[in-house]
């Protein structure tokens, strides 16, 4: 078995998918920065006819919120209304609700919302609502790809998501993985593939969501799976909007004592300078 702390040429190398285009680059580590202004969240676009691989839904109804076209799951043109994400979630069948659970925890509440206008500004924000994470979990990861590879921010979210589930119990437990296992090699191939789309989710989406979802990733993808990787991506979400990101953050850290301050830095540093790069 080899260990997992190989170099992103070498995940690369391993993948057995097509190539990412030259502009995607992964999150650089990058010397430590002081955090930036917030910069504006991307307008609201107009909805336009589309089609994919998730059944749409009418968007006439004003109990649905048409999700803007440049950051929606293909096909998935809308989503309900709620008073909050737990009254969202208390209306669907119990399987449905003890994954998205799961997911609310993986993120940390950052999904939470607690009116319909809070609601409102994180769809406008690229944020996932229920009903689009019970449509990507349905999609092979394979269809997740190709939907990444056709320019769905929101299909790059939900796969890079699903790489880390997929890394990250491994790395907590200090698994090693071996290319020579068609299986384990697969996987360095999705590694590679996810971290080669984390830059230009950032630049492409300017979501805060985006941010949460590469900290998560790299933190996932090391030893350990430390949180001051995680700890970063609310500075970032701050700078790109999420207006809960610092109280949330101020929680994260009381929950994980002993955080290295530095370490949050030099990570915030490296997601800026990844969102910035033309």
């Amino acid at each position: 078995m080899m260990a997992l702390a190989l170099t992103l040429a070498v995940l690369c190398a391993c993948s057995e998918g097509p190539k990412p285009a030259p502009e995607s680059e992964a999150v650089p580590p990058v010397s430590s920065a002081a955090p930036a202004p917030r910069l504006a969240a991307a307008p609201l676009a107009r909805p336009a006819p589309d089609s994919g691989s998730v059944p749409a839904r009418a968007t006439a109804d004003p109990l649905w919120i048409t999700v803007p076209v440049a950051l929606r799951l293909p096909g998935l043109t809308s989503v309900q209304t709620a008073p909050s994400w737990e009254a969202r979630v208390a209306a669907l069948p119990p399987p449905d609700q003890a994954y998205l659970e799961e997911v609310r925890e993986r993120y940390f509440g950052t999904l939470a919302f607690q009116d319909e206008a809070e609601q409102r500004e994180l769809v406008r924000q690229g944020f996932p609502m229920p009903e689009e994470w019970l449509a990507a979990r349905e999609l092979p990861t394979s269809e997740l790809e190709r939907l990444a590879d056709a320019g769905s921010v929101k299909a790059r979210m939900f796969y890079i998501d699903r790489v880390s589930q997929e890394i990250g119990p491994r790395q907590a437990r200090g698994d090693g993985l071996d290319p020579s296992l068609p299986d384990e090699r697969a996987l360095l191939g999705r590694i590679g593939r996810a971290s080669a789309m984390t830059s230009e989710l950032l630049r492409r989406s300017r979501s805060p969501f985006a941010a949460y979802v590469v900290g998560r990733f790299l933190s996932a993808m090391s030893h350990g799976n430390p949180p001051e990787p995680f700890a970063a991506s609310f500075l970032m979400a701050d700078r790109l909007g999420h207006r809960r990101a610092m109280e949330l953050q101020k929680q994260f850290l009381t929950a994980h004592p002993g955080t290295d301050a530095s370490a949050i830095m030099t990570h915030y540093s490296a997601l800026r300078s990844a969102f910035e790069r033309r």
